[in-house]
């Protein structure tokens, strides 16, 4: 098995300090007031807090890459890593990630290039961070992926139900959830470890077959 292979990514991008987030105040809001549907974050502002879509960033925030995984998933995985999460989870494997400073300028060419040059691969797993701040930028990429016959995982900290509720309001989280194989959803819970679970950190997430679920309008596991 190969080492893992981190992507070059072009240069850092500087944030504004209006831009920065707030890591302990991304408690995520279902709010009306925003008519995507689209959840609210606060932000850092030297005034004040403010309110803010993270989908008006309009760019993704990477934490980078892996051209070869077979721990993210089932095969051997091409694995892209966003940055930003609202959940922060306690014992989070992935902490860094958590801060949507911690992050590389996203080139969908290059992880595109990087996936299709590795005939080996069975798909590719989104994780993070939170992917679903995302789904908008994510999009073509999915799209590009599966038209090679791959398959999409992602992992959330989001439960699908919220995502479904979230989906009602929002066609880009529609869209992007159209297009998963499978997802692995819910918060990670140190108190509910259980190391003998395939590919989640706790027995609080699941392995969801979406299109299965979607097509039965029940939630239908891809795996116990």
């Amino acid at each position: 098995m190969k080492a893992p292979h981190m992507i070059s990514f072009h240069k850092k991008v500087q944030l504004t300090q209006k831009q920065k987030w707030l890591p302990l105040q991304m408690t995520p809001l279902f709010s009306r007031k925003h008519g995507d549907g689209s959840p609210v974050y606060l932000i850092f502002s030297s005034k004040k807090f403010e309110r803010h879509n993270p989908f008006e960033l309009n760019r993704i925030h990477s934490a980078g890459f892996y051209s070869d995984s077979i721990s993210n998933g089932e095969g051997w995985r091409a694995v892209l890593f966003v940055s930003g999460c609202p959940h922060q989870c306690p014992g989070c494997h992935n902490p860094q990630s958590w801060d949507a400073k911690y992050w590389e300028q996203y080139v969908e060419e290059d992880v595109y290039n990087q996936i299709i040059e590795n005939p080996f691969l069975d798909g590719l797993t989104l994780s993070g961070g939170e992917p679903f701040l995302y789904c908008k930028e994510l999009l073509s990429l999915v799209k590009r992926v599966k038209e090679k016959g791959l398959n999409i995982w992602s992992y959330t900290g989001f439960t699908v139900e919220e995502i479904l509720r979230w989906a009602e309001r929002n066609s880009d989280v529609h869209a992007f959830l159209q297009e998963l194989d499978v997802l692995v959803d819910g918060r990670f819970l140190s108190e509910k470890v259980e190391p003998k679970k395939l590919f989640r950190g706790s027995c609080s997430q699941r392995i969801i077959d979406v299109q299965a679920s979607l097509k039965n309008q029940k939630v239908v596991l891809y795996m116990a």
